[in-house]
């Protein structure tokens, strides 16, 4: 048996109240489709509360195993990864996701006929689940004891700090797991682009080349889940021996334009946010010492400047001067230390960042350094040619993903046009 319960936080307070049973409708539908998928049945719904049982099958470990990916494919389409050690963050800010899993035997009312509505079940069986639920953090699952026992051929557990009614928590699921017909948890990420964007990271770092990927989607919502889901993956496989670096680039008017280049200077040379700019410039200086006593004298000013919380410094001074200074630095680092650079929504870049993004394979193409790039339909309407007849380049378009969970709930915590709007 699964219970999940769906937490809606202050940080919806913008969602009217009637249109919170909407987005709750939603989150029932999810449930109900992951669910059956898995081969279970949503037998009630109670508020914002779910509960599906998983009755077919002799095998115990079978049903365990199919209620425990129930409960982490519902919660991984709603979410975001952060790393091995954490659950997966809540995609939607106040949306939180509960589960509990339970083995036993339940008892579960009849419906008077297939169109009335699903009744509360009651027994042992379901009070188990409601009280691990009520010990159960957001993003994780708690199982009990029974369920671990049958789960442990398809998932990893270690101990909850909860109670002793739900000792286990879901740590990890198998990685054979993902061949079962049921499919896997993987909130939707594109596997095969993942799969190229890695072996390309292993081309960069064995035959010490720069490369260019690019990401085309028109919705920004899956491509910054990939992207997100690349770096999760790279800094887990490659710990201490690749570098990562990403940004967000703001929309035209609402930041500085070389605010990620700033960040990313600013991450590399562990510059804080609230760093004196006397700190943060002996900071680069040591930085630029480290990483060898050629041109550091020359790069030293431009990045400086780069780094300076006074917007005027850098157009004074010339932007292309800065970011040709950027360029080389960041081909310095990668000398080092394979580097990977990951950008979203570089369609807001101005002329100036683009050229440099798109030319950091060329001008410095014997570096193990992997710059990949996420942006909506806006950058090849600009750059038609944007990065095509070069080597070690290429452009991927991301197919959105019908009937995606997480895009459906988005589209259900925007408002629908009322009549009162409409005047």
């Amino acid at each position: 048996m699964v219970m999940l319960r769906f937490g809606l936080g202050g940080e919806l307070g913008r969602v009217l109240a009637e249109d919170r049973d909407r987005v709750l409708d939603v989150l029932t539908q999810i449930a109900r489709e992951k669910t059956e998928l898995h081969g279970g049945r949503v037998t009630s719904v109670l508020g914002s509360t779910v509960l599906a049982v998983f009755a077919d099958g002799a095998d115990p470990a079978d049903i365990a195993e199919r209620a425990v990916r129930t409960a982490a494919t519902v919660r991984d389409s709603l979410s975001v990864p952060t790393g091995t050690l954490t659950p997966p963050q809540a995609a939607v800010r106040g949306l939180t996701v509960h589960a509990a899993v339970a083995s036993g035997e339940a008892r579960l009312p009849r419906r008077p006929c297939a169109d009335s509505p699903s009744p509360w079940g009651g027994g042992r069986l379901v009070d188990t689940c409601r009280t691990m639920l009520d010990h159960v953090q957001a993003g994780e699952i708690h199982v009990c004891d029974e369920t671990r026992r049958h789960g442990e051929r398809a998932a990893a557990f270690r101990r909850a700090c909860a109670s002793a009614i739900a000792p286990w928590e879901l740590h990890a699921l198998h990685d054979e797991a993902a061949d079962q017909p049921w499919g896997r948890a993987d909130g939707g990420v594109h596997v095969s682009e993942l799969e190229l964007m890695q072996h390309t990271l292993l081309h960069t770092r064995q035959r010490s080349a720069s490369h260019l990927i690019t990401l085309i989607q028109g919705s920004g919502r899956a491509r910054t889940r990939l992207l997100m889901e690349f770096q999760r993956r790279v800094e887990d496989s490659h710990r201490g021996h690749v570098r990562v670096l990403a940004g967000t680039v703001p929309p035209p008017r609402t930041g500085d334009p070389l605010a990620v280049p700033a960040e990313i200077l600013a991450a590399y040379c562990g510059i804080e946010p609230d760093t004196s700019e006397a700190h943060a410039t002996a900071r680069l200086r040591a930085t630029l010492d480290g990483l060898g006593p050629a041109d550091a004298a020359d790069l030293y000013a431009p990045l400086a400047r780069l780094l300076s919380p006074r917007p005027t410094t850098v157009a004074a001074a010339g932007t292309g001067e800065v970011l040709r200074a950027w360029g080389k630095f960041l081909a310095r680092a990668a000398r080092k230390q394979p580097l990977v650079l990951i950008w979203d929504d570089l369609q807001h870049a101005d002329d100036a960042l683009l050229d440099v993004v798109e030319r950091l394979t060329q001008t410095h193409a014997r570096v193990p350094l992997l710059n990949v790039v996420g942006a909506d339909s806006g950058l090849p309407d600009r750059r038609p040619g944007w990065a095509t007849a070069h080597p070690r380049t290429v452009t991927l378009s991301l197919s959105p993903e019908a009937g995606d969970a997480l895009d459906r709930l988005l589209e259900s915590l925007l408002p629908p046009l009322r009549e009162s709007e409409v005047a």
